[in-house]
C-alpha cells in the first residue's frame, strides 16, 4: 500500500492551525502522525545578533576615531535630548507594542469566520 492508503480519512486529517500553530515542526509532526513520512526541519542559523553587534561596534569605533580625544559631545544637552526622543518614540510605537505583547499575526472571527490580518 502507498502512504496515502494506509489509514482511513477522518476528522483529524485537517491541520488545525489555531490549536497546533504554524511552525514547521508542528506541521512535520502532523504529517508524520498521519502519513508516516518523516520530514526533517532544518533551520538556517540566525546571524542578526552578530550583525547588530558589528554595526554597533563599527559606529562606536567610528565615533571615537572621528572625535579623537575630544569627547565633549557627551556633555551637550542637545545630543541627549535627541537620543532620548528617539528612544521614547521607538518605545511608544506600535512595533514595540507588538514586540512586547506578542500579538498574533492573524485573528479569526468566530461569528463570521473571516480572517483579519494585522
Amino acid at each position: 500500500k502507498q502512504w496515502y492508503q494506509r489509514r482511513v480519512r477522518g476528522v483529524e486529517d485537517k491541520f488545525d492551525i489555531e490549536r497546533r500553530g504554524i511552525a514547521a515542526e508542528a506541521v512535520a509532526k502532523w504529517v508524520k502522525e498521519r502519513a508516516e513520512v518523516v520530514i526533517e526541519v532544518i533551520r538556517p542559523p540566525n546571524y542578526t545578533n552578530a550583525i547588530l553587534l558589528g554595526v554597533f561596534l563599527f559606529a562606536v569605533s567610528g565615533t571615537l576615531l572621528l572625535k579623537g580625544n575630544s569627547l565633549d559631545f557627551l556633555y551637550k544637552w542637545k545630543y541627549w535630548a535627541i537620543t532620548s526622543m528617539f528612544i521614547m518614540f521607538a518605545m511608544t510605537s506600535g512595533q514595540m507594542w507588538l514586540h512586547i505583547r506578542g500579538a498574533p499575526f492573524a485573528h479569526v472571527d468566530r461569528a463570521s469566520g473571516r480572517t483579519s490580518f494585522i
